[in-house]
């Protein structure tokens, strides 16, 4: 987690106030670039890759996948640095020396990918380990100290993982048009990297305080999904934690809102 707490420090732009007071960072660490939600009081909320080197993001069925031409592209760039390279290079001795530049390159490269998805794999383990408390099922560790997941457990976290995709992104489609763009923009991209407990928690506080109206259905699918989320998650996000008051809270219409 030291990548995420160094973008949580030092990140690359100004942090960025959400509407569930939350302020959001970015940095690249390594080549990979991140994303960290810092609470008001200075904790990280969460972090999670956007870009680099073996990141993958979520498709539509909430299942992860890698960033599409990322790999060819750096090959291409790479290919066609080398070529004209070679093109002007005139001796034995140049060569050599661009060789080892590109194995010294290859091997720092190697290095960044081998960081990312140790951080990926950190990362995955918090959020593991957070579905089994919602479920209070108790984590169990082999010799080397991986979790160990039964067939049973992975089927079931692969699941709710799903619906909840697939929930958050209905209502997002329907509250789209309603939505300020950008605050549109930061919620798909927690959808597309899979941190649906922001994306509800930011939801939530945007339609409570900046009182956009909802439809009676809308407001029964945010009350499905607040309510599915237990006391692990509820601890780290202060609108889920407030669900009754934001229940309360929204605008409900009968008509369609324009």
């Amino acid at each position: 987690m030291d990548a995420i707490q160094q973008v949580a420090n030092n990140p690359d732009t100004p942090p960025v106030l959400q509407d569930n007071d939350n302020y959001l960072t970015t940095g690249t660490v390594d080549g990979v670039t991140l994303d960290v939600a810092v609470r008001p009081n200075g904790t990280v909320a969460t972090g999670y890759p956007t870009a680099g080197a073996g990141v993958c993001v979520n498709d539509e069925n909430g299942d992860p996948q890698p960033l599409p031409n990322q790999n060819g592209d750096v090959e291409q760039a790479e290919q066609q640095a080398q070529n004209e390279s070679e093109d002007q290079v005139g001796t034995h001795a140049e060569t050599q020396v661009q060789q080892a530049q590109a194995q010294a390159q290859a091997e720092a490269e190697a290095e960044a990918q081998a960081e990312a998805e140790a951080e990926a794999e950190a990362m995955a383990e918090a959020e593991i380990l957070g579905m089994m408390g919602e479920m209070n099922e108790q984590p169990q560790r082999d010799a080397r100290g991986k979790l160990i997941l039964s067939p049973e457990m992975r089927a079931r976290m692969l699941a709710q993982a799903r619906q909840l995709s697939a929930d958050c992104r209905a209502l997002l489609d329907q509250l789209g048009d309603r939505l300020p763009a950008d605050v549109l923009a930061q919620l798909e991209k927690f959808s597309f990297v899979g941190e649906w407990e922001l994306l509800i928690d930011e939801l939530a506080a945007t339609l409570m305080k900046r009182r956009i109206p909802v439809t009676v259905v809308e407001r029964d699918l945010l009350r499905l999904i607040l309510y599915s989320f237990g006391p692990v998650t509820t601890a780290g996000n202060s609108y889920i934690a407030d669900r009754d008051n934001v229940m309360t809270a929204l605008e409900v219409t009968d008509a369609d809102p324009e």
